[in-house]
C-alpha cells in the first residue's frame, strides 16, 4: 500500500506534527548562540534523535529543522551563502528518519528584519527572493511532502518565503 499524497492525507482527517524542534535542541545541550539549522549539518545525530523521539511519540508529520535557513539569520554565524547545503542536510535527515510512514514539511520561518526599518533597496531584494527563495529550492530539490511558508503580511516581519493560495503550504514531492 502506498501512503497517500500529502494533502489527500490532511483532508482525509487529523495528522500529528511534531514539537518545537529548537527547544528539543536546547534542551540536547545546542545553545541559542550558535545556529541551531546548522545543526543538521554539525549534528545531525542529535537532530535525528529528536525526530525519532517525535515519530516514536505518534508524530505522523515532521517539520524539517529550518525556520531560520535563510541568508538574513545565518549571516550573523558567518552562514549566509550555506542555505542550500544547511536545507538539503535538515531535509534528508527528515525523510530517512520518517520514511514511509508519515511526511515531511518544509519549516521557513521569518528573516527577523523589520519592514519599518529596510531600505527601500533592500526591500527589492527581498521581494525578488521572494518569487524563488533559497530555502524553498533546497527544500523542493531534497524532497520534502510539502513547504510551508508564513506570509509575511500576517507578522509584520520581511520574509525570504512566499504565501502560497492554499493556507501557506504548497505541495512537493510524494
Amino acid at each position: 500500500m502506498t501512503r497517500p499524497a500529502f494533502l489527500d492525507a490532511l483532508r482525509a482527517g487529523a495528522l500529528v506534527f511534531d514539537g518545537a524542534m529548537g527547544t528539543a535542541l536546547y534542551e540536547r545541550g545546542l545553545l541559542y548562540t550558535r545556529s541551531l539549522d546548522e545543526a543538521s549539518r554539525s549534528h545531525p545525530e542529535v537532530v535525528r534523535a529528536v525526530h525519532a523521539a517525535y515519530v516514536a511519540a505518534g508524530a505522523q508529520v515532521l517539520l524539517t529543522n529550518t525556520f531560520g535557513a535563510n541568508r538574513y539569520r545565518l549571516e550573523p554565524h558567518g552562514l549566509a551563502g550555506d542555505v542550500d547545503p544547511i536545507v538539503t542536510a535538515a531535509v534528508k535527515l527528515a525523510r530517512e528518519t520518517i520514511g514511509a510512514r508519515g511526511y515531511v514539511l518544509g519549516s521557513v520561518g521569518p528573516t527577523g528584519l523589520m519592514l519599518k526599518t529596510l531600505e527601500a533597496r533592500e526591500l527589492e531584494a527581498i521581494e525578488e527572493e521572494r518569487g524563488s527563495p533559497p530555502s524553498s529550492r533546497g527544500h523542493r530539490s531534497a524532497g520534502p511532502s510539502a513547504s510551508c511558508d508564513p506570509p509575511a503580511r500576517h507578522t509584520g516581519r520581511a520574509t525570504t518565503s512566499r504565501c502560497g493560495s492554499r493556507s501557506c503550504c504548497s505541495s512537493g514531492g510524494a
